[in-house]
């Protein structure tokens, strides 16, 4: 051999110290806790109730629903305008999958918003009790979930709930 050693977890001090493994941890939910957390999603999914209303789309709302209609037509978000609508790419798929279900109506294109809102409520929780405590996570999707830009957001077919959801989740 060359007298070069393949390194191991000897070398790195990292790997002796439970602190920095504690993190990985299996996150394990009491009773108590459990019924907090999902009363909290509750809570944003009843903020976040103007889905079940009627209201008209807007017009970003109206594009983002035709870009879906093109996706079940098509096979990609192609609008009526022949122009394929680049913008929240990967949303379009997920709305179409909504409207294929329930029809192409307000409250199929902005109920994956609404979920992903709520979803991202619950996803807070574990971020704040990984970094923190209990508390922390609880304080911080209960402030989520009754903040009027995460209520405005949650109700609008558009991909702002996709998105913090998975920027979330992969934090």
């Amino acid at each position: 051999m060359s007298g070069r050693t393949v390194a191991s977890t000897t070398d790195f001090p990292a790997f002796h110290n439970r602190q920095a493994f504690r993190m990985f941890k299996r996150t394990r939910m009491t009773i108590l806790e459990a019924i907090s957390v999902f009363a909290v999603v509750a809570v944003a999914l009843g903020m976040e109730q103007e889905i079940w209303a009627c209201r008209q789309f807007w017009s970003d709302e109206a594009v983002f629903a035709l870009s879906a209609e093109g996706v079940l037509k098509h096979g990609y978000p192609l609008l009526p305008s022949n122009r394929i609508y680049p913008t929240s790419f990967i949303s379009s798929y997920g709305l179409a999958v909504s409207i294929g279900i329930f029809g192409n109506n307000e409250f199929a294109a902005r109920l994956p918003s609404v979920l992903f809102g709520a979803a991202s409520v619950f996803l807070l929780y574990f971020l704040g009790k990984r970094a923190s405590n209990v508390g922390l996570g609880l304080l911080s999707s209960i402030i989520l979930a009754v903040s009027p830009f995460e209520i405005v957001w949650s109700r609008e077919a558009r991909s702002y709930a996709e998105f913090q959801f998975f920027s979330l989740l992969f934090a």
